[in-house]
């Protein structure tokens, strides 16, 4: 399966009017899309894993997903955590916490397994552990970010009419499960972001400007450990 998806990374991009883009693939300009073919290909990424919007692409959850296949062996789990769950008294905007964790050398998880179990058997509470694990540099590597949304926002967190009146169609119920599942989607891209390389800027962030230039760099990989743990505990 892997093979396949190698070989195919390997043709070259061809950029098409199926790319999902707000203009004409015709009215980008040549240098443009010279550099786009040119990282596309160096990405191994296909067209539809990206979005131009404003002239400027973006990673989509297909490119999201298609980059982290290159790093799912060096992923072990995937939590997430409310920060502030949407709903009525905060007017339907909340916020989450997506965490990848990495994979470690088996050697380093025993020990951490061992560390944790003799401190239980002392009493220790979970943030005496946490301590003692952070003190000692077995607090397991990860990177994480947060997604925030209002409901204002999520068009697919709605229910749909048409509406004679305005001849179109108007949001005339939410619908809170659609909203958690974006919430917690964004957190995700947000955080997996952190671990891909990738001159692309993420889609839910095409309304900053990530890509000044096309020599952008790449975003390099950002990783917790015990000491930026720590660090950011103090701060």
């Amino acid at each position: 399966m892997r093979q396949d998806v190698k070989s195919t990374r390997k043709l070259e991009p061809v950029l098409t009017e199926t790319v999902s883009t707000d203009k004409n693939i015709a009215q980008l300009p040549e240098e443009f899309v010279k550099w786009l073919r040119k990282e596309l290909e160096r990405e191994g990424l296909p067209v539809t894993a990206i979005t131009i919007l404003g002239g400027k692409p973006y990673l989509n959850n297909l490119g999201v997903n298609w980059k982290l296949q290159e790093k799912f062996e060096i992923i072990d789990r995937i939590e997430y955590e409310w920060i502030q769950r949407p709903e009525k008294s905060n007017d339907y905007f909340g916020g989450a916490r997506c965490r990848i964790y990495l994979k470690e050398d088996p050697e380093i998880v025993q020990l951490r397994a061992s560390v944790t179990q003799t401190a239980l058997m002392q009493g220790k509470s979970p943030k005496e552990i946490e301590e003692i694990l952070r003190v000692a540099n077995l607090i397991q590597p990860f990177v994480e970010d947060e997604g925030w949304l209002s409901a204002q926002d999520s068009a697919i967190s709605w229910e749909y009419q048409y509406d004679s009146r305005v001849s179109k169609k108007v949001p005339v119920r939410l619908k809170l499960g659609n909203l958690y599942m974006h919430i917690l989607t964004k957190a995700f891209d947000r955080a997996a972001r952190k671990l891909i390389k990738s001159a692309f800027g993420l889609l839910e962030e095409s309304g900053e400007d990530v890509l000044q230039t096309t020599d952008t760099k790449p975003a390099e990989i950002e990783i917790f450990t015990s000491q930026e743990v720590k660090d950011e505990k103090k701060a």
